[in-house]
């Protein structure tokens, strides 16, 4: 019995020694890794961005010269950084060429924006770079498919995608965000429950299940009646695509609410309203933020409906044998109602050939061409005129203040 002990007791000691070194090594060579939290620059998340196109902050785009008379910083998502379009094709460019007939060339366009944003990292991209441009305006290209649930969960798609900065609202208060943007991020406990959990391929960061405890209830799916259409066939029927040509709709969460057709949902859901509140908040802050430094802000949208693939009148779709009511009336009052008091410029009328493909809706050269030009006419139009003349082109500009566009107002309709 004496020998059974000792020996038990050897392999105890052993087995603790064993894992004290191991946990003193992991620590020592600082593995596994911590995680990013969020992400910037050309590629999104992950990605290697291309040398000799990124500004002067990391992003995609040229040059920023703060001492432009005329800054305007162009904030948002993959349609600003427009990764599909050359570099001379960027929304950045072709604003600056519309502006500058105007300035003499005494504009600059800085462009903070980066795949998968939303506008919880537009607001803390803003708040880390706007003192170095000192921008006039701040113009916010809003994604209405994308930045309700890119603004609700603490990852990018898919489920536990990429980890990022998230905010939530206790009542009517925006609250946080949970971890700091761009930082290391460690889970508390010990490096080897660390290592364990990465062999088992469990997540080292917040997961969208550890924060749905946060949020409202989710759309409840319906049982489909025989013969309802599908969703994805639907879709690529519309698109004159294949099934499995239909992008990210492997990834696409209906259960959850984080996929591109939330919007849509008839009824509208706790979770949905939720999220559109949110993302008002979040846009208010953003608007603020902008007047606070002395800046115009505007927020852009540039969304067609009629090519979404959806129906205007509520019609119900399956998906994985569960029904989903879905409407594009339903999506616009709930965009609107997000929008509503915010100063709005609408692009209207893009033509159909302004997307990369059938597959890929970013805007082509044509489509940045058009977004802008109307973007840069709505900002200078005497429509926003507020009782301050706009900038003469001959005037020689102040360096020590912000130089202001025409005031905007919402543009109403679609």
């Amino acid at each position: 019995m004496r020998k059974i002990a000792f020996g038990v007791a050897a392999v105890i000691v052993g087995l603790s020694v064993a894992l004290m070194l191991g946990e003193v090594a992991l620590r020592l060579a600082n593995r596994p890794a911590p995680e990013v939290i969020g992400w910037t620059g050309d590629g999104g998340p992950g990605g290697p961005g291309r040398p000799g196109e990124k500004n002067e902050f990391g992003f995609r785009g040229h040059h920023v010269d703060a001492r432009s008379r005329v800054r305007i910083v162009l904030l948002g998502d993959s349609q600003v950084e427009a990764a599909g379009t050359d570099f001379q094709d960027m929304p950045e460019v072709q604003l600056r060429t519309v502006l500058a007939e105007r300035f003499s060339e005494d504009v600059t366009v800085a462009s903070i924006a980066s795949l998968g944003w939303g506008q919880d990292q537009e607001l803390l991209a803003l708040q880390t770079y706007l003192d170095a441009i000192h921008p006039t305006a701040v113009v916010l290209w809003f994604t209405e498919a994308n930045d309700l649930w890119n603004n609700t969960f603490p990852t990018h798609l898919p489920k536990d995608g990429f980890p990022k900065p998230t905010f939530w609202l206790e009542g009517a208060e925006l609250k946080g965000p949970n971890l700091e943007w761009l930082a290391s991020y460690r889970p508390p406990g010990l490096y080897l429950a660390q290592a364990i959990h990465r062999v088992q391929g469990l997540s080292k960061y917040p997961t969208d299940g550890d924060w749905e405890s946060r949020l409202p209830p989710p759309y409840r799916a319906a049982i489909p009646p025989p013969g309802t259409r599908s969703l994805v066939r639907a879709l690529a029927e519309e698109h004159g695509i294949q099934v499995t040509a239909l992008p990210f709709f492997d990834f696409e969460d209906f259960d959850s609410e984080k996929t591109h057709y939330s919007a849509y949902f008839v009824p509208e859901s706790p979770r949905l309203r939720y999220a559109a509140a949110l993302t008002r908040a979040l846009l208010f802050r953003i608007r603020q933020l902008c007047e606070a430094k002395g800046a115009q802000f505007v927020v852009l949208t540039t969304e067609r409906w009629e090519t979404s693939g959806l129906p205007e009148l509520p019609t119900m779709f399956e998906v994985n044998g569960k029904g989903y009511t879905l409407s594009q009336a339903s999506a616009r009052r709930v965009i609107d109602e997000v929008l509503e008091g915010l100063p709005t410029i609408r692009v209207r009328g893009i033509p159909h050939a302004a997307v990369l493909s059938k597959t890929d809706s970013h805007w082509n050269r044509d489509g940045n061409q058009f977004a802008m030009q109307w973007l840069g006419r709505e900002l200078l139009s005497e429509r926003y005129h507020s009782g301050s003349p706009p900038l003469a082109p001959d005037a020689e500009p102040d360096r020590t203040r912000a130089p202001r566009l025409p005031a905007h107002r919402r543009i109403s309709g679609r």
